[in-house]
């Protein structure tokens, strides 16, 4: 089967469970689902690979309201990436 082909396969099956109960998708990356609720986003990402392996890139959890504070803090004149 095809990288595109099993990709097709997998995200339909994904979505098929996953936006009913509310997790948009956005393709940056890899393929990115998250659910924002209450004041925290809970996000995972999902990478299809050459070898034919899909790898979990992890689970990340964040709290909104910190984030929009963190991203006052830097701008172009803060000097860490």
């Amino acid at each position: 089967m095809l990288k595109s082909e099993r990709k097709k396969l997998t995200l339909e099956r994904i979505d098929a469970v996953l936006k009913p109960r509310g997790y948009k998708a956005r393709i940056a990356d890899g393929i990115r689902y998250y659910l924002p609720q209450d004041g925290v986003t809970v996000a995972w990402t999902i990478v299809f690979l050459n070898l034919g392996w899909i790898n979990s890139r992890g689970v990340m959890v964040t709290h909104d309201e910190v984030e929009l504070i963190l991203q006052r803090v830097k701008d172009e004149n803060y000097p860490f990436p």
